[in-house]
C-alpha cells in the first residue's frame, strides 16, 4: 500500500507538470475537489454537435470555397463602364473660335466588355467545384464521427454510471463488512493473521476499484462535455 501511494503521489506531481506546461506558467495549480464524483448537467441534443470547433473548422472551409467560386464565376460576367469626363480650354480651337476658361467640354464614355476566351476560367471552377464537394462530404463525414463519438460515450458514461451504482449501493457496504468481521474474528482467535490480511487486502481491493470507477466514470463525463463544448 505504501507502495502504490508513492506511485500515486509521483503521478500526481507529473500530472501537475503538465499541468503547468499547459499554462505556461510556473506556478504549481491544484484544483479544488469539492466532489470526487462529477455530475452530467443533461443528455444534450446532437445537434449541438456543429457548434463543435471541428464543424465550425469545416463550416468555414465550405464557404471558403463557395465564395471561391462565385469569385471565379463574377469573372465569366461582361464588363460595363461608364466615365464622364469635363474639361476646359483657353485659346481658340479646331472650329477657330476663341473659348474661355469658363467654357466647359463634356463627354461621357460607355462600354462593355465581353470574355472571349473563357474556357480556363471554367476550367478553374470546375476544380473548385471538386473541392466544394470534398468539403460538403468532409463536413458530413465530420459530423457522422461526432454524433458516433458521442453514442459512445454516452453509452460508456451510462456503463460506468451502473458501475458506480452498485458499489456505492453493495459493493463498499460489503467492503466494510468484510473488513469490520476479519477484526472482530482475529481479535477473537476465530483467523489466523494470513487470514486476516487475504480478508483485509479483498475490502481494500474493492474499495480501490470503486476508484477507479469513478475515474472511469468522470473521464466519459468528460468526454461527453468536450464533444458538446461544455
Amino acid at each position: 500500500m505504501n507502495q502504490q501511494l508513492k506511485q500515486i503521489e509521483q503521478d500526481i506531481g507529473i500530472v501537475q507538470l503538465q499541468f503547468q506546461l499547459l499554462l505556461n506558467s510556473i506556478n504549481n495549480f491544484v484544483p479544488e475537489i469539492k466532489n470526487k464524483k462529477m455530475e452530467l448537467s443533461g443528455i444534450v441534443d446532437t445537434s449541438s454537435l456543429k457548434q463543435h470547433p471541428t464543424m465550425s473548422l469545416l463550416k468555414q472551409e465550405q464557404e471558403v470555397n463557395f465564395s471561391r467560386i462565385k469569385l471565379e464565376r463574377s469573372k465569366l460576367l461582361p464588363d460595363l463602364f461608364v466615365s464622364y469626363n469635363n474639361m476646359s480650354m483657353q485659346g481658340a480651337g479646331a472650329d477657330n473660335k476663341t473659348y474661355g476658361a469658363s467654357t466647359r467640354f463634356q463627354s461621357i464614355q460607355a462600354g462593355i466588355g465581353l470574355p472571349i476566351f473563357s474556357s480556363s476560367q471554367r476550367s478553374r471552377i470546375n476544380a473548385l467545384k471538386v473541392n466544394q464537394q470534398i468539403a460538403d462530404n468532409n463536413y458530413v463525414f465530420g459530423l457522422t464521427v461526432l454524433r458516433s463519438e458521442y453514442q459512445q460515450a454516452l453509452l460508456t458514461y451510462k456503463k460506468n454510471l451502473q458501475t458506480i451504482s452498485y458499489y456505492e449501493t453493495t459493493a463498499l457496504s460489503n467492503a466494510d463488512i468484510i473488513l469490520n468481521t476479519a477484526l472482530k474474528q482475529f481479535n477473537n482467535g476465530d483467523v489466523n493473521y494470513l487470514e486476516w490480511v487475504l480478508l483485509v487486502n479483498q475490502s481494500v481491493s474493492i474499495k480501490s476499484d470503486y476508484v477507479d470507477a469513478l475515474r472511469s466514470l468522470n473521464q466519459s463525463i468528460i468526454q461527453l462535455n468536450s464533444l458538446t463544448t461544455k
